[in-house]
């Protein structure tokens, strides 16, 4: 491992350290333990070697990073605002060899839109599109999760609670028959069955809390 990031890790790090040397890394879980391969060391953020580059490269490379690189997009001509979803500049492409320079782009009329109130039209169009339509997917998603769960609930601690309901009966009859000497008596199977109606009506209102905290 370059000495700089292993110093940078000293400067920054808190935790588990940079080692000298990584005879695997993967960026997916699916690739951590392929056949016949070694194991790799799972490097995602949080990770010292990841936060280690990322810092350095920060503070090395960060003028350059804020201008930005310019990048085609074929689309859209006319400048019109659109919400592209996940690493749009996948598709973009650099300036080929046979492209005009980028400041006869910026001169040429179809380019006009490209002023300097670009970055605050783009914050708006995010402000009152593309946020709320996060915030809807997210809160959606997040719903689905909840009425599983709470699905998951219902049907697991009913099950046992039905199950104690039974089995306190089932006691109390032979109690009244006179068959005692059980390991459990029909009250403190009654007492089972009344501690897990509490938890799962406990448990049904955290569930309704956190659906009405979801954004």
């Amino acid at each position: 491992m370059p000495a700089p990031v292993r110093r940078r890790d000293r400067a920054i790090g808190s935790g588990e350290p940079v080692l000298p040397r990584y005879e695997r890394i993967a960026f997916e879980k699916s690739r951590l333990a392929p056949p016949g391969q070694p194991p790799a060391a799972f490097v995602c953020p949080g990770h010292p070697l990841l936060d280690a580059v990322i810092d350095l490269t920060l503070e090395r490379h960060r003028d350059l990073l804020k201008r930005g690189a310019v990048l085609v997009d074929e689309l859209d001509p006319g400048g019109a605002a659109r919400h592209l979803h996940y690493a749009p500049y996948l598709d973009y492409r650099p300036l080929a060899e046979g492209d005009p320079s980028l400041d006869a782009l910026l001169d040429h009329p179809q380019c006009v839109w490209l002023d300097g109130d670009l970055e605050s039209r783009a914050q708006r169009y995010a402000v009152a599109d593309v946020v709320p339509q996060h915030l809807k997917e997210v809160r959606d998603t997040r719903l689905a999760l909840i009425a599983k769960t709470e699905a998951a609930v219902k049907e697991r601690l009913t099950k046992e609670i039905s199950s104690w309901d039974h089995h306190a009966e089932q006691l109390k009859l032979q109690e009244q028959a006179g068959q005692t000497g059980a390991r459990l008596n029909s009250m403190e199977a009654r007492k089972r069955a009344d501690h897990l109606q509490a938890r799962l009506k406990k448990r049904l209102e955290a569930l309704t809390r956190e659906a009405q905290l979801s954004p």
